[in-house]
């Protein structure tokens, strides 16, 4: 059985030393339960038994027959170490307990379900939480590593992910680069997942879209690219070159308003000039026409050209209409 003895150096210094100090704040505190401990010997069961049903001894007497049993076993030589006062020792306590430096050899277990050693953490039957109640941040190696309560990280290294990463909001970053020796690839996999393949199938399109959400340029799985804007390139080689006629109107017998770079002009008989209205237009444009009907040997030319508009012409009337090709290049 353990029990908690004042450290001594003989039987009479100990008794002395208890009776001595039983009117300092040290005994009181230790008569109002508080309880300090100095070392902790094993006594035998024989010796504690008869000190504790001894209803008539005193503290001291009960402090003195401690002391003696301790004086023997101190004195006593033992043949191995497990013999040793303190050898086999258990501790246990069922209340609160207060201690201020603990140094462990071993392992630590508590409940039977989290376990620290071997410079490792370890549960049994549920999870590992750090800060389960969220009531401050989680630092780890000096802020290098910060986890906020609403589950913000912050990294102040570099991060390396040895397989796939999935990101549902929003990927900023300066700078994308691959990776040394490796090739940029943005691969556009086709959604369709196998349990549902009744479904309609959708491609996925790399889309750059402006400050409102609109789309200014997607590229599809064929490789087609879908621009709102223009493209200034050095040098451009392709098999075939399209351009796609955009919505036009004649507002009157002469003029016509067009929202592309390209398009058909009528000169009416008896008129001499259309004029077409269109976004693209500079003052530096240059423009080609090409008639697509009779001219009656005429000539069509472009006589004015202005921010905004163009004006095609003939030297004179004719009795009937004249067709033409128009195309804008900047």
């Amino acid at each position: 059985m353990a029990r908690a003895l004042p450290e001594t150096s003989s039987a009479t210094d100990s008794a002395q030393q208890f009776n001595n100090d039983s009117a300092t704040p040290s005994a009181a505190a230790a008569l109002s339960g508080a309880t300090y401990i100095t070392n902790i010997y094993n006594v035998p069961q024989s010796s504690n038994a008869a000190i504790l049903n001894n209803p008539t001894a005193s503290d001291s007497a009960l402090t003195n027959s401690l002391i003696a049993s301790d004086s023997a076993l101190t004195n006593t030589p033992v043949a191995s170490d497990s013999a040793k006062p303190g050898a086999g020792l258990y501790l246990a306590m069922e209340q609160s307990t207060i201690l201020s430096d603990v140094a462990i050899i071993g392992g630590l277990n508590i409940d039977g379900s989290l376990i620290l050693a071997n410079n490792a953490i370890n549960t049994l039957g549920s999870n590992l939480q750090l800060q389960p109640l969220r009531q401050a941040n989680l630092s780890i190696m000096g802020d290098l590593l910060v986890i906020d309560t609403d589950g913000n990280l912050k990294i102040s290294g570099n991060a390396n992910f040895a397989k796939d990463v999935t990101i549902k909001g929003q990927l900023s970053a300066n700078i994308i680069a691959p990776i040394p020796d490796s090739d940029l690839i943005i691969r556009l996999n086709n959604n369709q997942k196998k349990s549902d393949s009744k479904s309609a199938i959708r491609n996925p399109q790399f889309v750059i879209q402006n400050t409102t959400g609109s789309a200014v340029l997607t590229v599809n799985q064929l490789g087609d690219i879908h621009a709102s804007g223009s493209g200034t390139f050095s040098t451009v080689a392709a098999n075939s070159f399209n351009i796609i006629r955009g919505a036009q109107a004649d507002t009157s017998l002469v003029s016509t308003i067009a929202s592309s770079s390209a398009g058909t002009a009528i000169i009416t008989a008896y008129e001499t000039e259309r004029t077409i209205i269109s976004p693209f237009i500079t003052k530096d444009s240059l423009i080609y026409l090409t008639a697509t009907s009779n001219t009656e040997g005429l000539t069509p030319y472009i006589a004015r050209q202005t921010e905004k508009d163009f004006t095609i012409a003939i030297p004179y009337t004719i009795n009937k209409d004249i067709k033409i090709n128009w195309w804008i290049i900047n």
